[in-house]
């Protein structure tokens, strides 16, 4: 065996996913192509480009030229319109179905998405999702692969990245990881923690559940529905009608944030198109006959055992309590198909001050300073608040860097998170109405 195929590989989103003997594709590239100065994870998009041939958009090129089956080989039902922005679908995606299985975050699903890099182990047992911002190597979704399995794909990964000399940080890690990584020299931080809701015991009933039925029945007394969409379900028309509507509410709805757009990496995409093992909840109007709302989309966790509540959007004039009375439809439902729990996606800074052993300072003092600023901006106060109006549970959620957090680790972070992309007028705007709305956001419960 050579030694490309015994050596793991970084994979591009543009590239042709390699056979299961584990041929590195950086190595299939001839030195002349590389121009001179090589640039990591892209050189496959290149090659495509180059050997791209009349009626054929390069694809079965490149793959005959690294040495791979062609696509007609694989799958000759399959059409591809264009290199670039094709995708296998969900029976190819191999991906999916081990985020599916073995993911243990609430951002475990989100690595199957093919707008950030992917790391393979040799033996295709499991994968890692990241994005790279100059130096900086950042992780979402954890180690997607078997238990077993975890610390050799752990290992490939680092031995790849100590050789180019990257820095590299795990985001929403757990308590149960913590000896695995201090074993391999990472630094653990707290940066918040995770409300997780244990659905055999969320009841609704009790004084402690009161807002949140105050938010069902109002809802229902002004005529909304809440109902879960399959797309296999709904004919073509219907269902491109409903795509449009969706991204409708999702664009009104961040209309109403600081930001400018969507935030990056931590937020999974809105691909309705491809929703995979996703689930997608909406609210209708007129007792489901009228407009949409808002809608949640779950992400599945430990082969659907647990959910994530990843996107949750709705209209700026939708009923109030549009969201929490999707919550309490989604929990209902999930709870009477014998799920165990559902996650509420990490709270940033909660209790994060709180100092561990070779803890990053940076990390505590940075929501120390910044923690106001950051809940102006992504009303932090009012996302913890509601969530904690379903009684959760609250699980430590850390960064795990090597060698440590530093400032150009910081600052890689918000930059491949667009936090910087503010618009001038929705920031006026946050500001104003956190101003007029002063005295009622004092009553917001504060979790010490």
């Amino acid at each position: 065996m050579s030694i490309d195929e015994q050596r793991p590989y970084f994979l591009s989103r543009h590239a042709i996913r390699p056979p299961a003997h584990g041929l590195d594709l950086k190595s299939t590239v001839p030195q002349h192509l590389k121009g001179g100065h090589y640039k990591p994870f892209t050189p496959i998009k290149r090659v495509g480009k180059r050997f791209k041939q009349d009626g054929d958009n390069g694809t079965n090129a490149l793959m005959s030229f690294a040495g791979l089956s062609t696509v007609a080989d694989i799958a000759p039902e399959l059409e591809y319109q264009d290199f670039e922005v094709r995708r296998v679908i969900d029976r190819f995606d191999e991906g999916a179905a081990l985020a599916f299985r073995h993911g243990e975050q609430y951002d475990s699903y989100q690595a199957c998405e093919t707008d950030y890099h992917q790391f393979w182990s040799s033996d295709r047992q499991g994968y890692i999702s990241y994005a790279q911002s100059g130096k900086n190597i950042l992780v979402r979704g954890g180690l997607i692969a078997p238990p077993h399995h975890q610390e050799e794909l752990l290992e490939q990964f680092l031995d790849q990245t100590s050789r180019r000399g990257y820095r590299v940080a795990f985001f929403n890690m757990s308590d149960s990881l913590i000896p695995l990584f201090r074993k391999h020299s990472f630094q653990v931080s707290k940066w918040g923690e995770e409300p997780v809701i244990d659905l055999a015991t969320c009841t609704f009933r009790g004084k402690q559940y009161e807002w949140v039925r105050r938010q069902t029945n109002y809802c229902i007394r002004n005529g909304l529905k809440a109902f879960e969409v399959r797309p296999e379900d709904l004919s073509p028309d219907v269902w491109e009608q409903m795509k449009n509507e969706l991204k409708e509410v999702a664009a009104d709805s961040i209309s109403d944030k600081a930001q400018s757009g969507e935030l990056r990496f931590f937020e999974g995409k809105l691909s309705i198109d491809t929703l995979g093992h996703r689930r997608l909840f909406i609210a209708k109007s007129e007792w489901g006959e009228g407009r949409i709302e808002g809608f949640v989309v779950c992400n599945p966790l430990q082969g659907g055992s647990s959910w994530s509540t990843e996107i949750y959007r709705h209209r700026r004039d939708s009923v109030r309590g549009t969201i929490a009375f999707l919550f309490q439809h989604i929990i209902e439902r999930l709870r009477d198909e014998g799920r165990d729990r559902l996650h509420l996606c990490i709270v940033p800074g909660l209790r994060s001050q709180e100092e561990i052993p070779g803890g990053s300072r940076l990390v505590r003092y940075s929501f120390r300073f910044a923690g106001p600023w950051m809940s102006c901006l992504f009303d932090m106060d009012g996302l913890s608040h509601f969530k904690s109006r379903f009684r959760p549970g609250y699980e430590n959620r850390y960064i795990f860097a090597t060698p440590k957090v530093t400032i150009g680790l910081t600052m890689s972070f918000f930059n491949v998170l667009g936090i910087f992309k503010i618009s001038p007028k929705n920031f006026s705007r946050v500001l104003y109405h956190r101003f007029v709305k002063c005295s009622q956001r004092k009553t917001l419960s504060k979790l010490t």
